[in-house]
């Protein structure tokens, strides 16, 4: 018995040491260099791509495994990948017969990028090594050669990509898959993940956990699915349909809660103005989501905001059209539906029922507005191409509203009352506030033929505003390796005729009290039809043509017997003591780009002023205040104090240059002293730079005996002292200018003024001080 024991106990321990001892020895060979690289060349070979590894290690207990250090794989078209191990356990007792069964399969921190692409035509395709061979013929090479494999993911990293760009990236993920080969498909894999979801279009790391998948080669579905993203929790069932190309599609189901953090996310993903912030939480009950890339998206279903009131929708979006088929809304205090259908350039609208203050006290976060209400039955239909199709019925009022679309500065709608009858919309009023500034419009909205007439009267309209209001187009956020959307109002541009009286109209820091306009939009630039603007007490009229860089403007102005002084103030933007009634004619045209406009003006411009007084801080003052002070005529000019100085008339003629008024003449004529000048103004700078000869007229016997010598040197004639403005219109500087720099233009105008001989003599400073030459002047007289 004891012999029989020592036979049976004998062999027992001499296999395990044989194995051991046979494991250590074939640990050794399978590692030395020229049977690793024969291994790495040959696995390469059967995968279609390369393997490398950096060592292979051999274990017998608990049961027989091999363990593969470094592992990095790459397969073109397919799939790139490293992982610290690979992990491949064999069933012990089919070794004893020489068969391989594999028992698990466990891969630990793998880091791979799987490349999404075009599915293999025929099962043949699988059937065959991958070389360079898209990733579903590699899952199914897979389940033919390795038919119910297992295997296990541990922290692993998963990165989806398409056409080279990461789609989305799977972290820390723990995934179990079986595969199995299938009589109709290439492969099915079947198993359960959990990980962190991070893609750019989300809000931010994405934890999902998915109870069950199935993934054949067309489509994968997965059911007992939790999702959590911010304060979001959402249990997810639904399916992927054609997930390894470039083009997928998905119908889900969805239920859960949204929070404030996942709310505010929405709204600013969705380009929602702050004041449609919904409360939350938000309650889905049940919503259903299908989406394919390049194509249609729907969302339909229904919420619930605060438990108290109940919204159901259905809105549908693709890159030729957009549709919400349903939007309603209802609680104790309101029922509402509203509907919006575009495309084909045709736009369908509804509202019908009531929305109470209550109810959007309730939905919405109270930001910077307190919430009014909406009512009516209104519903129409806006055919761009076709306006006489077009039409609208029904009634529409509402107060304390906010508009749907993201703007860069805030719009509220204080009041509305749109009532529409065959086709025609009146509103009376529209009182609306931007930035702050509220503007009551009243008008209709009616069609002929051919094109959109809008007859709107408006209080008061800002360029700027509206600039910046017209300005705020959001672009819309694509899915990533979705075709661009299609504007499904896109083709001929809309033909309108805006006729607009406003109360007043700024722009440039110009106001217009009133203005009344044509505006005419279509296929060419945008034209402008001004029939009356009075700016600065000026009547001025003309057209524009807005293209850009070639933008067209022509202005004409004839104004009578209109009162100086707040005209010039209101030109200069500081008070001018400058009174008188004055008639203005002109006309000024220009081609360029916004203030560049100002550059390239030109024209002719002529004044006429009578019957007022020129004050302290007006340049006629400061002229006479400084020959005051000379040797010539010291004292000779009476005090203008703060009486002014009388004058008799004025008169200016010029024309634009490059954004300067060109004067070629300019008299001035009263009982103290003549005048003529030339010179220029900067119109953008309000600058003078203007030469100017003074004829003292009630000075003359005052010169004449002052210096005796005089009497000689006049001759019978009157003197004239020339002098040179310079500076901002507010605060004039005058110089002395010899007199053999002044041109003789000048000189012939005096001469046509006075219609007496003349001379011109430079009066001496106090001090011997001597006029300083002027540059580019010409001729003496």
């Amino acid at each position: 018995m004891k012999r029989s024991v020592r036979w049976i106990l004998i062999p027992l321990l001499l296999i395990p040491l044989l194995f051991v001892g046979f494991t250590i020895l074939a640990g050794r060979l399978i590692n030395q260099d020229g049977i690793k690289n024969r291994i790495e060349t040959a696995v390469s070979r059967e995968l279609g791509g390369q393997l490398q590894y950096q060592r292979v290690g051999l274990a017998i207990f608990p049961r027989p495994q091999v363990v593969i250090s470094r592992l990095s794989v790459t397969i073109p078209g397919s799939m790139a990948g490293t992982s610290e191990s690979l992990k491949v356990a064999f069933e012990l007792l089919p070794l004893f017969v020489g068969k391989a069964r594999l028992a698990d399969v466990r891969l630990s921190h793998p880091d791979v990028t799987l490349i999404l692409g075009d599915t293999p035509s025929t099962r043949g395709d699988a059937d065959t090594a991958p070389s360079n061979r898209p990733l579903a013929a590699v899952l199914g090479w897979l389940a033919t050669t390795m038919p119910n494999l297992a295997i296990r993911i541990d922290h692993g990293r998963l990165v989806f990509s398409r056409q080279e760009e990461p789609a989305f990236v799977l972290d820390d993920a723990s995934i179990r898959i079986a595969f199995s080969p299938e009589d109709a498909a290439p492969f099915r894999i079947t198993g359960n993940a959990r990980g962190v979801l991070t893609k750019e279009e989300l809000p931010g790391p994405v934890t999902l956990r998915i109870g069950t998948f199935d993934a054949r080669p067309h489509t994968v579905s997965f059911t007992d699915s939790e999702v959590q993203a911010l304060d979001g929790d959402w249990t997810v069932s639904g399916r992927f349909d054609d997930y390894l190309t470039t083009h997928p599609a998905a119908d889900f189901t969805i239920a859960g809660s949204i929070g404030p953090d996942t709310m505010q996310w929405i709204r600013t993903a969705t380009s929602l103005p702050e004041e449609l912030l919904l409360r939350t939480p938000v309650s889905v009950s049940s919503a259903h989501l299908a989406w394919k890339s390049g194509g249609t998206v729907q969302v339909k279903g229904s919420a619930s905001v605060q438990r108290d009131v109940s919204i159901a929708f259905n809105v549908q979006r693709s890159p030729d059209y957009f549709t919400i088929d349903e939007l309603g809304v209802r609680d104790k205090d309101s029922q509402a539906a509203f509907t919006l259908d575009l495309r084909n350039r045709v736009l369908r609208l509804s509202f019908a029922g009531h929305l109470a203050h209550s109810t959007l006290a309730r939905v919405f976060e109270q930001q910077r507005v307190e919430f009014g209400s909406l009512a009516g039955d209104f519903r129409t239909q806006i055919a761009l191409d076709r306006p006489r199709d077009s039409t609208a019925q029904g009634r529409l009022e509402g107060d304390r509203l906010v508009l749907p679309i993201q703007t860069r500065i805030p719009v509220f709608i204080d009041r509305v009352v749109a009532q529409a009858t065959e086709g025609t919309v009146s509103v009376d009023p529209l009182v609306i506030t931007i930035d702050g500034i509220q503007h009551t419009v009243r008008g209709q909205i009616s069609a002929d033929a051919e094109q959109w007439l809008l007859d709107l009267h408006v209080d008061r309209l800002d360029w700027g505003t509206i600039a910046q209001f017209f300005g705020s187009r959001t672009a819309d956020s694509d899915t990533a390796g979705s075709e661009p959307a299609r504007d499904a109002t896109a083709g001929e541009p809309v033909r309108a005729t805006i006729r607009v009286s406003a109360g007043s109209f700024t722009a440039g820091g110009w106001t217009a009290e009133p203005a009344r306009a044509d505006v005419a939009i279509g296929p060419d630039p945008p034209h402008i039809t001004l029939h009356e603007a009075i700016v600065c007490g000026i009547t001025v009229a003309g057209s524009a043509t807005i293209a850009g860089d070639a933008t067209r403007i022509a202005i004409t102005s004839s104004t009578k017997n209109q009162n100086l002084e707040p005209t010039l103030t209101c030109l200069v933007g500081k008070p001018m003591r400058v009174t008188g009634t004055f008639d203005l004619s002109g006309k000024l045209d220009s081609t360029g780009a916004g203030k560049t406009l100002v550059d390239h003006l030109g024209g002719t411009v002529a004044l006429s002023i009578k019957g007022g007084r020129f004050y302290a801080d007006s340049a006629v003052v400061r002229i006479l205040s400084y020959l005051n002070l000379t040797e010539l005529l010291r004292g000779a000019f009476p005090d203008p104090g703060s009486d002014g100085l009388a004058y008799k008339s004025v008169v200016v003629r010029g024309t634009a240059q490059r954004g300067r008024l060109v004067i070629s003449e300019a008299v001035v004529t009263s009982s103290t002293a003549q005048m003529a000048a030339t010179g220029s103004l900067d119109l953008r700078k309000q600058t003078f730079d203007i030469t100017v000869l003074v004829a003292p007229l009630t000075t003359v016997d005052a010169v004449v005996k002052r210096i005796p010598l005089v009497r000689e040197i006049l001759g019978g004639s009157l003197v004239t002292i020339p002098v040179r403005v310079t500076g901002p219109f507010d605060d004039p500087k005058v110089d002395a200018v010899p007199p053999g720099a002044v041109a003789k233009e000048l000189g012939g105008i005096m001469e046509r003024t006075l219609k007496l001989p003349f001379k011109i003599m430079a009066p001496v400073i106090p001090g011997g001080k001597k006029p300083k030459e002027v540059e580019g002047a010409r001729g003496t007289d």
